[in-house]
């Protein structure tokens, strides 16, 4: 879970400060964050709940209506959001008719 480490830096925050605030270990912290293990449930959501963040957000991933959208390594701007949720929102054609478009563009 390598969300929690950037989560936990960016508050300036030791692994048994964040470990005491969700009554978990220091070791479990550190483990989560080495991807060792995964945090139960319930802890996800402690930590969902404690950083003020979604659930999704934390496992890296976000909930649009058009389904569940994983950005690995990279966050996608409210531009690029809204391009995904027009394209998707195409026909067969239409799509085809945009990418060549955004070729022509590039190009």
């Amino acid at each position: 879970m390598k969300k929690l480490f950037e989560l936990r830096k960016a508050k300036n925050l030791t692994q048994n400060e964040l470990a005491n605030a969700i009554g978990v270990t220091q070791k479990a912290i550190d483990f989560w964050e080495k991807e060792i293990n995964e945090p139960k449930e319930s802890y996800i959501i402690a930590l969902a709940d404690y950083f003020q963040i979604t659930t999704d957000e934390l496992l890296g991933r976000e909930n649009y209506a058009t389904g569940i959208v994983e950005v690995v390594g990279e966050q996608l701007t409210n531009d690029e959001k809204e391009l995904l949720e027009l394209y998707r929102k195409m026909n067969f054609q239409n799509k085809n008719q945009l990418i060549g478009f955004a070729k022509g563009l590039i190009y």
